[in-house]
């Protein structure tokens, strides 16, 4: 542990590791009985950690160039049992015993980090499918609080749920080819949704999933679970998450700030790895926001750079003859 200390970690896994966020495993045994999840020598508590599905797909994201407009987009939809429409109801029965619930959480989520950053938040009727192919490709953050819905046979098919409105052209059902499709600008897309970082294993290739149609579509990064992660818990994490983003911190920074810091506020229950560790970044983990520091030392090389070029002003002046 030493020698990763004050570094980063990208971890690029192989087959079904490709489930298990590495930065929950102990730097030691611990020595006490009964444990104490809050207490325990977790090795994010050394070092950030990030993932890539493959190094060619990480070359790729690092060289690519977004703009720097840190606008927000988040998305919380409605679910109405009684109000989806047919082709929604067959779809869910497919994978779920009952059908879809609302999520409050989900709601409180995007209110939440709306709030932080000043962005646009779209809940209800407003957080369409529709809307989001129209409009999603004019931010520079995207954060989707949402089901899902994974297809294990063809992950092709696994689709983030939109609010379902009858006269609506799209069935609110956004599936992975269709993302594959979309041209997006953002730096950053956080799928704060189940399951979202789940779907089939290809030898070479990593795991195809919904967050891999997102970097194909033109994010660099994405923060995606690895599980049903509670909707309460979801929010306070995240929150914290956008908040680390704000300060300057790289993304896997932001979310190892964001993990601490929940574990540091939670009780014994939620303490348990299960709450905080299901969320992940893939991808470029760089920052999104330039703090503070990096302000002040931009206006200290602008002021520099006017004092020399004000000194050799001056000493060019002076080197000049007189003239009679």
């Amino acid at each position: 542990a030493r020698e990763i200390r004050n570094r980063h970690i990208v971890i690029i896994a192989d087959s079904r590791l490709h489930f298990l966020p590495f930065e929950i495993l102990l730097r030691k045994i611990p020595e006490a009985n009964p444990v104490n999840y809050r207490s325990l020598p977790y090795l994010i508590a050394e070092i950030p950690v990030s993932y890539a599905h493959s190094a060619m797909l990480l070359k790729k994201v690092y060289r690519t160039r977004k703009g720097w407009t840190n606008s927000l987009a988040a998305y919380a939809p409605e679910y109405d049992p009684e109000g989806q429409s047919p082709l929604l109801q067959a779809q869910t029965r497919q994978h779920y015993r009952d059908r879809l619930l609302p999520i409050p959480g989900a709601l409180e989520e995007a209110h939440r980090i709306g709030k932080r950053l000043e962005g646009d938040v779209f809940t209800g009727s407003e957080a369409t499918e529709k809307h989001f192919k129209d409009h999603a490709g004019k931010y520079d953050l995207i954060h989707l609080a949402m089901h899902t819905i994974i297809d294990d046979t063809d992950p092709m098919f696994s689709k983030l749920v939109f609010t379902d409105l009858p006269e609506n052209e799209e069935d609110g059902l956004l599936n992975t080819f269709e993302i594959y499709n979309l041209r997006l600008n953002a730096r950053l897309t956080t799928l704060s949704s189940c399951n979202s970082g789940i779907g089939e294993l290809h030898e070479g290739e990593g795991m195809i999933s919904l967050a891999r149609g997102f970097m194909y579509a033109g994010c660099p990064s994405l923060v995606l679970s690895l599980w049903e992660v509670e909707d309460l818990a979801s929010a306070d994490l995240m929150e914290y998450f956008y908040v680390g983003l704000k300060r300057g911190m790289s993304k896997a920074r932001a979310l190892q700030y964001a993990k601490l810091r929940y574990l540091r506020e939670s009780d014994m229950l939620h303490s348990h790895p299960y709450f905080w560790s299901g969320y992940v970044v893939t991808g470029n983990h760089g920052p999104v926001y330039y703090g503070r520091r990096w302000i002040v030392v931009a206006g200290v090389l602008i002021a520099l750079v006017m004092l020399f070029a004000l000194g050799r002003r001056r000493f060019n002046h002076r080197q000049k003859p007189d003239r009679f």
